[in-house]
């Protein structure tokens, strides 16, 4: 399957799971890291729902954290396709990577923002992908986020 053709299963799944709760979507791109990006759940490179602990009695529940060599490279947090990107989620992600010490993140609502954290500037930069087919962008952005290509440094250029 090439990285279109994923890109474009993944939109036409964005069209079917429109208007359906958040647990499809969570179940959607974890089947999507599995099947397409090629992390393993098995071995434990795709951690659904994890609780990360604030202090001694408070946690957090990010949605994905994707790992590479038993490291967190990846947080996807993820909202009903239905939901128009809102700043809370910005807030949401910006809170999780400081956390967890993770510099690349994904917010998945009615489109995919990504997100890099630059942790020695203390700036986050992004950028917008819209669900639609062929596009150049989700195309790429498929590529990035496969296992084997994965890279902080190009998904920063991206």
């Amino acid at each position: 399957m090439t990285s279109t053709d994923k890109w474009n299963f993944i939109v036409s799944q964005y069209h079917e799971l429109r208007n359906k709760p958040e647990s499809f979507v969570q179940s959607a791109w974890e089947s999507y890291c599995s099947e397409l990006f090629d992390y393993k759940k098995l071995l434990g490179e795709i951690n659904s729902q994890p609780s990360v602990h604030i202090g001694s009695s408070q946690k957090v529940i990010p949605d994905i954290f994707l790992k590479i060599d038993d490291k967190d490279v990846l947080d996807i947090e993820l909202k009903k396709y239905s939901l128009s990107f809102d700043s809370s989620f910005q807030e949401q992600l910006i809170s999780y990577l400081k956390l967890t010490n993770i510099c690349v993140g994904m917010i998945v609502c009615n489109e995919i923002r990504v997100y890099y954290y630059d942790y020695s500037k203390n700036k986050t930069e992004f950028t917008s992908v819209s669900f639609t087919k062929d596009n150049p962008d989700g195309i790429q952005l498929v590529e990035l986020i496969e296992k084997e290509n994965f890279s902080n440094e190009k998904i920063k250029k991206f």
